[in-house]
């Protein structure tokens, strides 16, 4: 599972965001929410689903809602190293092309 890291601005944006739906119906205010948790939920399985709008950003507008989340992808490479056995025990100098 990937790693969400957020920007310093997206728990204002968003509680303004829910804040604003809310005034208009509770109910929106609901939607917005679940749509947003949605979005982010298809985005962190699927990062690479969206096109770039520049590059290294992403793009992802909500369904119904006329807001659009911007995200980057950042990819950490894990390399894992197996030691064997035989090359570890083998004599100084034993080691060679056959």
């Amino acid at each position: 599972m990937a790693r969400r890291r957020y920007h310093p601005h997206f728990s204002s944006d968003l509680r303004d965001a829910v804040q604003h739906f809310d005034r208009i119906s509770p109910a929106l205010g609901k939607r917005f929410r679940a749509a947003v948790r949605e979005k982010l939920g298809l985005i962190t399985v699927h990062p690479e689903l969206y096109a770039c709008l520049s590059d290294p950003i992403r793009a992802s507008r909500l369904s119904r809602f006329p807001y659009v989340v911007l995200y980057t992808v950042v990819v950490t490479a894990y390399l894992s190293f197996r030691w064997s056995w035989a090359l570890a025990t083998a004599p100084r100098g034993s080691i060679g092309v056959r």
